[in-house]
């Protein structure tokens, strides 16, 4: 035992004589409660400098040290001080980023880290857009225009508030509407009303905007905007049922200037909301799709899911990109027997 505690002893000595001459190693302050705040495309890192004076900048590295930004600081108060910066051009996922403090001299602070979030499309293409209970379209003959009202769904608890924009068809000018996201104390639907809004299949200027932000985290740098464009036109209709079977007693054979309104599904792609000129007997699935060459193909359903509407066999409907109307040609199944009515009509801009 005697042996072993002098051996002990000797390599102690040997150690402390290996690096008495070395100097101690000096470190500078470090950053305190270092965070990241994720952001579209980008994060921001945020931290507290201690009162050291010797500070003079903080250098970050991300992306296993394949890339770095160094950070000037200026002291602009003693004691702690805030600091943040932001880092852009970011791709969508996580990040791992370490963060030290240095000065003029060379000497540098302990390495904090700090793993952040940072989002991008794949997020934006899974929120869901705020839920429309409804919409009301009324149009206006004076000023040859439409009056637009919004019922609203709940928001999503993400959502921190939406907006709509649209042009005024009378001056041009863009106008933006707030939407706030609070549910109302009485607990009454959120309703939303803007009117002038023109009437022009295709132009994006009758087109009105939804843009939901959303708020991906807790202290996220960014609130970030998913938007959808919505138009709805008012037509009207002119035409008449050319063949049928089993008999609709009570329906009129003919109409003119029925109003309709054309919903825009996508760019080429319009819902109308009645079929024919039957009104509330007719549900919301007639849909007209205008092809490359101006024909139009149609599908819709008429009162339950296995009664149809197709393109009439040997006719051909058309789309004039000049008047903006649509001739049209259909047949719709309208019973669980099989009846049927085949129907033209013109159906163009009510102005």
């Amino acid at each position: 035992m005697a042996s072993l505690a002098a051996t002990a002893c000797g390599d102690m000595d040997s150690i402390h004589e290996q690096y008495s001459g070395r100097p101690e190693k000096i470190y500078i302050g470090r950053v305190d409660s270092l965070k990241a705040h994720g952001g579209l495309n980008r994060t921001m890192l945020s931290w507290y400098m201690n009162s050291d004076p010797k500070i003079d900048s903080t250098v970050i590295y991300w992306n296993f040290r394949q890339d770095s930004l160094v950070k000037p600081f200026v002291r602009t108060t003693p004691g702690m001080q805030k600091d943040s910066v932001f880092i852009e051009g970011l791709g969508e996922g996580n990040f791992n980023f370490e963060v030290y403090n240095r000065n003029v001299e060379g000497l540098y602070s302990m390495i904090q880290t700090v793993s952040g979030h940072v989002y991008g499309d794949a997020y934006i293409n899974g929120l869901r857009q705020r839920a429309i209970s409804s919409v009301t379209v009324t149009p206006n003959a004076e000023t040859q225009s439409n009056s637009i009202e919004i019922v609203w769904g709940d928001a999503d608890m993400l959502n921190a508030y939406s907006e709509i924009v649209y042009t005024e068809k009378s001056t041009g000018k863009r106008e933006t509407i707030h939407v706030t996201s609070e549910k109302d104390p009485a607990n009454q639907a959120l309703v939303t009303k803007f009117d002038d809004v023109g009437n022009v299949l295709g132009d994006e200027s009758s087109s009105f905007e939804v843009v939901c932000y959303y708020i991906p985290e807790k202290g996220a740098c960014d609130t970030i905007p998913k938007r959808y464009a919505k138009q709805f036109l008012t037509y009207v209709s002119t035409g008449s049922r050319v063949q049928y079977t089993g008999g609709k007693a009570g329906n009129p054979i003919a109409w003119s200037n029925y109003g309709k309104i054309l919903q825009r599904a996508n760019d080429n792609t319009y819902d109308c909301n009645f079929i024919g000129g039957w009104g509330a007997n007719a549900i919301n699935l007639f849909r007209l799709t205008i092809k490359e060459d101006n024909t139009v193909d149609m599908v819709g359903y008429y009162g339950n899911y296995s009664w149809t509407l197709t393109n009439t066999d040997g006719t051909v409907s058309t789309y004039d990109p000049e008047t903006k109307s649509f001739d049209l040609k259909y047949t719709v199944i309208t019973n669980a027997s099989g009846d049927y009515t085949e129907v033209q009509e013109k159906v163009s801009p009510r102005y």
